[in-house]
């Protein structure tokens, strides 16, 4: 007496199958979220990258690779910088090197936007 098993090719149990609706909708939620917290998030300069205006009128930073900064040819630090930012300068021009951080260049783009001024963007500069 031999004893023949059936093979039958049935669809799987619904049970078995994965379930991608709550995946779904915690990404609908995330990008709910993001689209509402990006805006607030964005850091806005007014920045243009002309040479429009005198050149006597515009002040020049350069941020070197170590963190070194200059302003208007002289080795400044952090708190000397300020200072002459604090001053009635109302045109700026910030170049830095290509190995600078970006917290850093932040940081003084930020500090240079304060007071409505107008900044010019220049990149890539050279040792």
């Amino acid at each position: 007496m031999a004893f023949r098993r059936e093979v039958r090719e049935e669809e799987p149990d619904p049970s078995m199958m994965i379930n991608v609706v709550p995946l779904m909708d915690v990404m609908l939620v995330l990008l709910v979220i993001f689209m509402i917290a990006m805006p607030s998030m964005a850091l806005s300069v007014r920045a243009s990258s002309g040479d429009a205006g005198a050149a006597g009128e515009r002040a020049e930073i350069l941020i070197r690779a170590g963190g070194a900064l200059e302003y208007d040819g002289e080795t400044v630090t952090r708190e000397v910088l300020s200072q002459r930012l604090a001053d009635e300068v109302r045109r700026i021009r910030i170049t830095a090197e290509d190995e600078v951080t970006f917290d850093l260049f932040a940081g003084i783009l930020a500090e240079a936007a304060r007071g409505g001024r107008d900044i010019d963007i220049a990149g890539g500069a050279r040792p």
